[in-house]
């Protein structure tokens, strides 16, 4: 989408400033069976479940209590995936 080729824009640019920005190609997602929910994990010590409407509009965002699932979720996720640039 134009979304994403924006975006993807703007994260290489935030690699020049020493981001980590990794993608992960949709089959080796599809293969990892995790939750496809947007979330933030802050220092890895609180979990920010983001909540949109069907048409893709922000609403808010809930916090989690179970940590430790969404770490599993980022070690997949960063074991699978491979760096933008």
């Amino acid at each position: 989408t134009k979304y994403t080729t924006k975006e993807l824009e703007l994260h290489k640019k935030s690699t020049l400033y020493g981001d980590d920005i990794r993608i992960i190609k949709e089959e080796s997602f599809k293969k990892l069976d995790i939750l496809l929910q947007d979330f933030w994990l802050i220092d890895d010590s609180q979990v920010l479940l983001m909540n949109y409407s069907r048409d893709g509009n922000y609403i808010n965002f809930s916090v989690q209590e179970n940590i430790e699932e969404y770490l599993l979720i980022k070690r997949k996720l960063l074991e699978n995936s491979i760096p933008l640039i």
